[in-house]
């Protein structure tokens, strides 16, 4: 693997993995390059190409796709209990994330990392640790005597997700792009040795795990003996962790600094199959499916941008010359110029010889075709990004033009939030295999001066607590077996639970569910992409004001007919509350009085003159 690393490929333009890394991250930063350029000289790198990313993550990475979970036997049978077991997946799934994490914010970086280097890798995992942890048991302000005692307390126990850098990850095949097709992949970090007992400490064998100052030579190692003793920049050793995850032959292993901690099979299982505990997103495939890695967004912009780097210098070059143009001196004048400058008087008055042979050197403007040339290269890289703001430049636009230019955003931003919703996807796969992993066991806590074990409960809102009477409220979960008298006693206890809130008005139930709830059932992920485009208020209103005017002028009489609904879907798209708004007017007439004849009679009210004219909004 690391082998294949090294190597250059084509698609990266004969460079390596690293090499297309760090010339995506330059051009996004803009970074400006040493160079052998005079002082006077420009050399800068314009902000081009963060600002177009900025521009196109905008529309999509803000909003989180929704997901729903349907859930059938693996024999094809319908799943017929009353609680919906894909609900309950879901409810965990979703809750998970919002408990945990900030998913708007995982989004973002999840949608950055993929533009800004091509490819988004994420690890899905479960973090349990503990640590010791020191409690007060007694402190005398007087004296400032404490009495304290140590706990192994549990740090984290928690699903997690993690961003993993494309430098981290090792894998077997460039040429195969799904990430759960890779034969073989490893995972390899560097951390202290005060970090990775944090970790790993309760492994097997994690005692005996040195730096690699304190390795023998003839150490057994998965990898070269030269891997180790990386160092971070304050000269501290590092403990390299290699975690190993091999599909076809069942094997999962951690090994740190050449010792062993875990060997088992793979741990992460999805509807029957195993697989790796990793995500994978492309910005853009290179020139077909299989390469394992996508293209960067600064590599597409790249020869655009370089070239108009380049010219905006030297055209930068040629305004300053200008400024202070050289002077063209003949030898009869050299003695007269040359004292000048030695004694760097203030005096303006330089007698020559020959007046003739003094004079500036002819210099080329900064020409109107300079001007062209860089708007030129700045719209070329404009046009391959459109933007609201550019294609409207200098006029009010039309509700019209408003749609069509969020149309043909959105057919740009297509392939870019299909990727990003398919990552989600398999993220939320990952995500519920770690729950069914790691939900059922038991955790340490320390309660009434003693360690003990607990199993969790996890609580969903809004949950469909009955198929059959559509009835809904908070269900209490909690995974753990039991023997025949523990469910009896269960049941008696959770019968009280459900007694007691309902005395405060709560809808609430708890169930207990055996470890191997979800097994033996297919789970389906549908994420939904439209979730991930960020409603316009311009469009919306656009579309409606259009339809309104198309009905009303060719349809008069629907649109009388059908008024108190259009009315309702103007006053969403402004952000009004047509409920209230109706109801206040239904309030008014109904206090008005009826309009009456000459003769004192009420109008008649049950016929409408016919509408021969448009109705105007």
């Amino acid at each position: 693997m690391i082998d294949l690393r090294n190597l250059t490929y084509r698609q990266f333009n004969d460079r390596t993995l690293k090499s297309y890394i760090d010339d995506s991250d330059k051009r996004l930063n803009a970074y400006v390059p040493s160079s052998d350029k005079e002082d006077w000289q420009a050399n800068v790198a314009l902000p081009t190409v963060r600002d177009k990313l900025k521009r196109i993550l905008s529309g999509y990475s803000l909003t989180v796709p929704e997901l729903k979970v349907t859930a059938g036997r693996i024999t094809g049978e319908l799943d017929v209990a009353s609680i919906d077991r894909g609900e309950i997946a879901q409810k965990l799934v979703k809750s998970s994330y919002l408990e945990n994490e900030n998913p708007v914010i995982e989004n973002f970086w999840e949608a950055w990392e993929m533009a800004a280097r091509g490819t988004c890798i994420k690890y899905e995992g479960y973090l349990n640790t503990t640590f010791k942890q020191k409690f007060i048991k007694s402190y005398d302000p007087v004296t400032g005597i404490v009495e304290e005692d140590e706990r192994e307390v549990t740090v984290d126990d928690k699903c997690i997700s993690y961003l993993v850098p494309l430098t981290e990850l090792y894998i077997s095949d460039f040429y195969i792009h799904d990430i759960q097709d890779q034969p073989a992949i490893a995972w390899i970090t560097y951390r202290s040795l005060e970090q990775f007992k944090y970790e790993f400490k309760k492994y097997k064998n994690a005692d005996k795990v040195k730096n690699s100052q304190g390795l023998r030579e003839d150490t057994s190692s998965f990898y070269k003996q030269d891997h180790w003793g990386k160092t971070d920049r304050a000269g501290k050793e590092k403990v390299e962790i290699i975690r190993y995850y091999n599909r076809l032959e069942d094997k999962y292993i951690i090994i740190a600094n050449g010792i062993i901690l875990a060997e088992t099979p793979l741990l992460w299982q999805f509807n029957g199959k195993k697989v790796y505990p990793f995500a994978k997103a492309v910005l853009e495939p290179f020139e077909g499916k299989h390469f394992f890695y996508g293209k960067s967004f600064p590599d597409m912009m790249m020869g655009q941008y370089d070239l108009l780097n380049a010219y905006f210098n030297s055209t930068m070059d040629k305004g300053f010359k200008n400024l202070n143009p050289p002077t063209l001196i003949g030898r009869v004048n050299q003695d007269a110029f040359d004292l000048e400058d030695e004694l760097l008087s203030t005096d303006t008055k330089i007698y020559v010889d020959d007046i003739n042979q003094v004079k500036p050197m002819p210099i080329d403007q900064v020409s109107q075709a300079d001007v062209a040339m860089i708007e030129l290269l700045a719209r070329g890289i404009e046009d391959s990004v459109p933007s609201m703001p550019h294609l409207m430049q200098g006029k009010e636009a039309t509700a019209r033009e408003v749609v069509i230019t969020e149309e043909r955003m959105k057919e740009l931003r297509n392939i870019y939030h299909e990727m990003l919703v398919d990552l989600w996807r398999q993220k939320y796969q990952i995500r519920l295999a770690n729950i069914m992993l790691s939900y059922p066991v038991p955790k340490t806590v320390y309660e009434n001066g003693k360690t003990e074990k607990i199993y969790k409960t996890f609580v969903i809102e809004n949950a469909m607590l009955d198929k059959d009477t559509k009835e809904r409220g908070i269900l209490a979960v909690q995974f753990r077996r039991l023997s025949k008298a523990e469910k009896r006693e269960a049941e008696l206890d959770m019968a009280a639970e459900k007694e007691a809130m309902a005395t405060k008005g709560v809808n609430y139930r708890k169930i207990i569910l055996d470890p191997g709830y979800f097994d033996g059932f297919r789970y389906k992920m549908t994420v939904i992409p439209e979730s991930l485009h960020r409603t316009s208020m311009a469009r919306l209103q656009a579309t409606i004001l259009e339809e309104l005017a198309t009905v009303a002028t060719y349809f008069p009489q629907v649109f009388i007919a059908n008024q108190k609904e259009y009315f309702e879907d103007v006053a969403k798209a402004y952000g009004r509350d047509p409920v209230h708004m109706v109801d206040q007017a239904e309030a008014m007439s109904q206090e008005q009085p009826a309009p009456m004849e000459e003769g004192g009679a009420p109008m008649p009210t049950s016929g409408m003159p016919e509408q021969t004219s448009p109705i105007s909004i």
